[in-house]
């Protein structure tokens, strides 16, 4: 597990450590193949450039699947806004589509795995600014501070946890 973590990590201060580099894609660590015969209820969320996407995934086995989804438009607002703003966002079209669609009510017992992606590429604009995408379709998202106290506290939780 160190080893794909420092993967990781080296990868993105490769890519981040100065304006124009990029890290087109992040590095997948798939140790197994579906076999087709996967059954159950799953939740996917895709975060693309112009929309999010919230499905409701049902594995069959044998290859077969049904999905239901619904599309979100992400406003050009929504693309400039802080990446809190922009993920509260997302959460808000979950529970809406887990309401909506599978009648699923906040505080209800349900018990679905949810699987979250985001697909533009990620480049530096700045000291404190990153750039996930290009274009019309890109998202700009601030950085956190890289020694705030946040940042402090949580690196000394997972620290003594270990």
């Amino acid at each position: 597990m160190k080893r794909i973590v420092g993967g990781i990590v080296s990868t993105f201060k490769a890519g981040l450590e100065k304006d124009g580099n990029t890290v087109p894609m992040l590095p997948t660590y798939v140790f197994g193949y579906p076999s087709g015969h996967e059954t159950g209820d799953f939740i996917a969320v895709d975060l693309g450039g112009t929309n999010l996407r919230v499905c409701f995934v049902t594995l069959k086995g044998d290859g077969k699947f049904e999905v239901t989804q619904t599309k979100y438009r992400l406003t050009d607002e929504q693309k400039q806004e802080d990446g809190q703003q922009l993920f509260d966002f997302c959460a808000r079209c979950v529970k809406n589509f887990l309401r909506d669609q599978l009648a699923i009510n906040e505080g209800d017992d349900s018990d679905l795995v949810l699987g979250f992606t985001v697909r533009p590429s990620l480049s530096k604009e700045g000291r404190r600014r990153r750039r996930v995408g290009r274009g019309r379709r890109a998202l700009t998202l601030p950085s956190p501070p890289l020694d705030s106290s946040r940042t402090r506290a949580r690196r000394t939780r997972l620290t003594t946890a270990s």
